[in-house]
């Protein structure tokens, strides 16, 4: 119940196109662990390319934190994960607390996370942070298509 309604927020969201601000005080970060600040950050490689999205925008909704990374007019990324989700390493596999949704054809069609795994580095409940570490698998079905995120590292304040 839990994962449908993940998905079914995580469309909505991408579909309405969250608003989104500016990254400040963005922090480049090549050694592939998350910034130690508390600025929001999402960067990621698919197919031996690499994002790093100019907005990022992060809300809580009815028990899940949704991170929208825009990096252009047609293309982003988007985490889901349950806002109860401790620090430890999950397999992202359909029935797991954390999804990554990609699109490149603005939101037209959707590649959706089905294998990989997800570290949560770090969780504060109180003051509203994340980070972590992912790898996955992204695949849509309509038109069929599989593509490979690798490096992903993320931080942010919800």
């Amino acid at each position: 119940m839990k994962q449908t309604l993940m998905m079914i927020s995580c469309a909505l969201l991408l579909a309405a196109g969250m608003q989104s601000c500016k990254k400040d005080d963005k922090k480049n970060n090549s050694s592939g662990n998350p910034p130690s600040t508390t600025t929001d950050n999402f960067q990621v490689t698919v197919n031996g390319v690499n994002y790093d999205p100019s907005t990022i925008d992060v809300q809580e909704v009815g028990g899940v934190i949704a991170c929208n990374a825009t990096v252009n007019s047609t293309t982003n990324f988007a985490i889901y994960t349950d806002d109860l989700i401790q620090p430890g390493t999950y397999p992202i596999d359909g029935n797991t607390q954390f999804d990554v949704i990609h699109s490149d054809d603005n939101n037209a069609t959707f590649y959706a996370s089905t294998a990989g795994t997800v570290t949560i580095i770090t969780h504060d409940t109180v003051a509203n942070t994340m980070s972590g570490t992912f790898s996955c698998t992204l695949t849509r079905s309509s038109p069929a298509g599989t593509k490979t995120a690798t490096n992903g590292v993320f931080s942010f304040s919800y």
